[in-house]
């Protein structure tokens, strides 16, 4: 029996998560998986030859986000995908963390801010009492 291939899905322009995805594939390799890493954006690799994928630093998705969640779909579509593509649909969005504060799981502290409005972050540290913050985008589908 021939040990299972393991995409490992990442993206161009992101080097320094190289080093990480490699510690990923010696791991995965030392229980008998080859693992390799793909670029989801790139050249199709043929993903049916995969046994898993497994959605590990596709950190630039939301500048084609409607491509993203096609590639997804594509994927779970000819091999076992981690996440399922409703899920990475759901989570990539960034929305979840308002539905799961909702229903009382505990969260990042957030603030939301409607698209294109005006926001002094510099304002919102001083009165949360942040010392930093991270900013992201909601996905627009």
């Amino acid at each position: 029996m021939s040990p299972p291939r393991i995409a490992i899905a990442t993206c161009n322009g992101y080097d320094d998560l190289k080093v990480d995805d490699e510690m990923l594939r010696q791991a995965l390799a030392e229980r008998g998986a080859e693992a390799e890493s793909v670029v989801w954006d790139g050249p199709d690799p043929g993903w049916g030859g995969y046994d898993l994928c497994l959605v590990r630093s596709t950190w630039n998705y939301h500048d084609a986000y409607p491509r993203f969640l096609a590639w997804t779909r594509e994927v779970e579509d000819t091999t076992s995908l981690r996440n399922p593509a409703h899920l990475i649909a759901w989570n990539s969005r960034k929305t979840y963390l308002r539905e799961l504060d909702r229903v009382g799981v505990p969260t990042v502290p957030t603030v939301w801010i409607d698209g294109g409005a005006e926001i002094d972050v510099e304002a919102v540290l001083a009165k949360r009492g942040w010392d930093e913050v991270v900013v992201k985008s909601v996905a627009a589908a």
